[in-house]
């Protein structure tokens, strides 16, 4: 009798601790990430790593780093990652050219990029980050100017920002292919680029080490048409969702709790953010957070608004003009159960 009551016990024991997951647990399902850069525009995926919600979720995260938007998305159509967390425009070209990937999840939604110019640049061209928007943008007219890559976002805004000017971005600036930010950072200071476009906290760096000054900075609103813009989205191919609706539901659970844990926590979000970003100024990460917690997504699904100002945004920086149906290129369906789970909504 004794040894009955016993063996139940152990029974029942087990299945509790599988229940919390202190016991045998499913394999964790691998999912290849890679983001277009290094900056804090991907700070819920950094806090998801960081507070265990990844795991949590039973996903076996992979980060991958790649360079750019346009490099990230052909890693994603060639197969050498299963998601991408890149701009909501690089989905709308991609679509264009016959290629159907799909935004799942919110997690920026200002544009979150600022335009570095040198200081020397500067003095000659008698401008500063006070004159008026269109002073500031005919000012960049003969520049050297750093972007991620060509056809990103960073090229895209210096376009849209020289077209407002009434000036040819293929002939009167030259829009330079740097990488990321420390290789933005390098061509500043070796005089390789005049100056140059990125998302913090790399421009206000460039501040602080004397390179230069933030001429123009979208992510403080000083662009008033992008305000509210769908920006940087959790991404893949139609055919992985299909396959794969399980990790789906597991990494737009994660990010929502994440942003949840940025509207919350704010002070312990900029604590945990800073030591991804070590070699970066304590008194620019301070700066640089400010604006970033308050352009994070509050809830990951994707408003139908800002979609439409990322495409306006688009159309603004190309000669060609997009047009694609939002249904074609956002699935909300994970994001709307995270959001009614975690108590989660817009702005």
């Amino acid at each position: 009798m004794n040894h009955w009551i016993v063996s139940a016990r152990l029974v029942l024991l087990v299945a509790t601790l599988v229940v919390l997951g202190a016991g045998p647990t499913e394999a964790k399902t691998k999912v290849r990430y890679s983001a277009s850069g290094d900056s804090l525009l991907f700070g819920p995926i950094y806090l998801a790593k960081d507070l265990g919600y990844f795991d949590a979720a039973g996903i076996d995260f992979d980060s991958i780093a790649i360079a750019g938007g346009t490099q990230s998305t052909a890693a994603l159509t060639g197969g050498s990652v299963d998601i991408i967390e890149t701009a909501f425009s690089h989905i709308v070209k991609s679509y264009d050219a016959g290629i159907h990937l799909v935004a799942f999840a919110a997690v920026f939604e200002e544009l979150g990029l600022d335009v570095v110019v040198s200081s020397k640049t500067l003095a000659k061209s008698q401008v500063s980050s006070q004159s008026p928007l269109a002073a500031r943008a005919a000012a960049l007219k003969g520049l050297r100017i750093g972007v991620t890559s060509l056809g990103s976002t960073t090229d895209t805004f210096a376009r849209s920002l020289l077209r407002s000017a009434g000036l040819n971005p293929d002939t009167d600036a030259s829009l330079i292919r740097m990488g990321n930010g420390p290789g933005m950072m390098s061509g500043l200071s070796q005089g390789a680029i005049d100056g140059f476009v990125f998302p913090m906290p790399f421009p206000q760096s460039a501040e602080a080490k004397g390179l230069g000054k933030v001429l123009i900075s979208a992510t403080r609103g000083e662009v008033p048409e992008w305000r509210g813009m769908l920006y940087i989205v959790l991404t893949t191919t139609k055919k992985y969702i299909d396959a794969n609706p399980a990790a789906i539901q597991g990494l737009t659970h994660a990010i929502g709790r994440s942003l949840k844990f940025i509207q919350e926590n704010p002070e312990d979000a900029k604590n945990r953010l800073r030591k991804f970003f070590p070699k970066v100024e304590p008194e620019v990460m301070d700066l640089s957070l400010v604006s970033a917690l308050g352009a994070y997504a509050k809830t990951p699904v994707m408003s139908r608004e800002g979609y439409e100002t990322a495409v306006r945004f688009l159309n603004a920086g190309s000669e060609k003009k997009y047009s694609v149906p939002f249904e074609a290129v956002v699935n909300n369906a994970f994001a709307e159960r995270v959001a009614a789970e975690l108590g989660l909504k817009g702005k």
